[in-house]
């Protein structure tokens, strides 16, 4: 009876698990990096109780090939989970140039199980044979060159460097955190208990091999691994569960900061917007007839280009926006995000950069310098402020200047791309 529990614990597991990962990593979502990645780690943390289902059933005697074929998993989980921690607290959306090196464990492993998997089906039956025959993890006969208990070290060894740089992102993280922002708590809280449940179950995974290497009995009547097996399920449950509770996770978490991309390469001290705006991030059903757009587009373009030049503020964000227009928070989220060409980012830096050229028109660069010009404009960095000169302009702005005074330029302004 224990026993068909068990296994159909394993296979409800397995089955839960892979179709999360996968929901995850195709869904729709504000940050595609971070959930690609997300879902990623799920899918791999599936895998064991997937390799135990088929162990278990013995359909890996029908698929040996099965039993090599992922054993670069348990290489790749350790900087997969690491990777998602570090774009989860610190706003990336895409690799670094390096990170492939924190793959070649993974890679080394497939590449030596390459000759396990084309020897064809005689030559790899023995060794399924020897996992459905509960054979001691560490008394494998290995598919590789490596022995198979050198190879349960080097995880360990691998494992564990991760979980230390992990936890020191955390710590980083922890230090910057403005505890004025609702979302970052969230965040925080989540790459917590995201790293604490997962380094409960790889030190259960290799707590169970340490205790069937020494021929521990301890609850020997639990089948599939004893009750270690039971709280490593519960713990990866309690992963699944957490993202169906939060929907921030499982639709995309917002970036940490978003304005530190924008201001750690020019300001030492990192600048926070004053408070995380859900509807900007999750909208509800809201459709906006063609009268209020093009109601909205007008109060927007009054309010920009009144003579309280809101956009100046360093942090002059949708909320702003909202109070100072009078539409609707939502609906402001709502008209960027489908009934303009630009998003609100682009829009503001389009008003801050208007205003910029309007300054070095009136030839303020002789009396300033241009970061002061960018600053005034309402650009926190001044490389953001040059970045989006040469952006809209062609020409960096000290380029811009020349041409004025040479007479190559008339007054202009940049216009909008609708």
């Amino acid at each position: 009876m224990l026993a068909q529990f068990t296994l159909a614990l394993l296979i409800f597991i397995s089955c839960w698990g892979l179709s999360m990962g996968i929901l995850i990593l195709v869904a729709k979502t504000v940050n595609p990096f971070l959930n690609r990645l997300l879902g990623l780690t799920i899918v791999i943390m599936a895998w064991p109780y997937i390799q135990t289902t088929l162990i278990a059933t013995e359909t890996i005697l029908q698929f040996p090939c099965l039993y090599g074929a992922f054993a670069f998993f348990y290489y790749l989980t350790p900087p997969i989970t690491y990777f998602y921690l570090r774009a989860l607290l610190f706003d990336e959306t895409k690799f670094y140039r390096t990170d492939w090196l924190h793959l070649i464990p993974a890679f080394l492993q497939l590449a030596f199980s390459l000759p396990f998997l084309f020897k064809g089906f005689e030559h790899q039956i023995p060794f399924a044979q020897e996992l459905v025959n509960q054979v001691s993890v560490t008394n494998l006969t290995s598919i590789t060159i490596v022995p198979q208990p050198l190879a349960l070290f080097f995880v360990f060894i691998q494992t564990a460097i991760y979980i230390y740089y992990a936890f020191k992102l955390i710590q980083t993280r922890k230090k910057q955190t403005n505890t004025n922002q609702t979302h970052q708590f969230l965040i925080l809280s989540w790459a917590k208990s995201f790293l604490y449940y997962c380094v409960a179950i790889a030190s259960f995974m290799f707590l169970n091999a340490v205790r069937i290497h020494l021929d521990i009995k301890f609850f020997d009547f639990i089948p599939f691994g004893g009750p270690l097996f039971y709280l490593r399920s519960i713990l990866y449950s309690l992963i699944l569960i957490g993202i169906f509770k939060n929907p921030e996770v499982l639709y995309g978490l917002p970036n940490f900061n978003r304005n530190i991309i924008e201001t750690r390469n020019g300001q030492q001290k990192v600048q926070y917007n004053p408070a995380f705006v859900a509807e900007e991030y999750y909208l509800p059903n809201t459709n906006l007839t063609p009268e209020q757009l093009q109601e909205y587009s007008v109060i927007l373009t009054e309010f920009m280009q009144s003579g309280l030049k809101p956009y100046t503020q360093h942090n002059f964000n949708i909320k702003d926006l909202s109070m100072g227009s009078g539409i609707p928070q939502h609906h402001i989220a709502f008209y960027f995000r489908y009934h303009s060409p630009e998003s609100f980012v682009d829009y503001r830096n389009r008003h801050r950069l208007n205003e910029a050229i309007r300054k070095i028109q009136n030839a303020e660069y002789k009396k300033k310098t241009l970061e002061g010009i960018g600053q005034e404009s309402g650009f926190a960095s001044r490389i953001t402020f040059f970045n989006v000169f040469k952006k809209h302009t062609g020409m960096s702005a000290t380029e811009y200047i020349e041409k004025l005074n040479r007479g190559e330029i008339q007054a202009h302004s940049v216009d909008s791309p609708f």
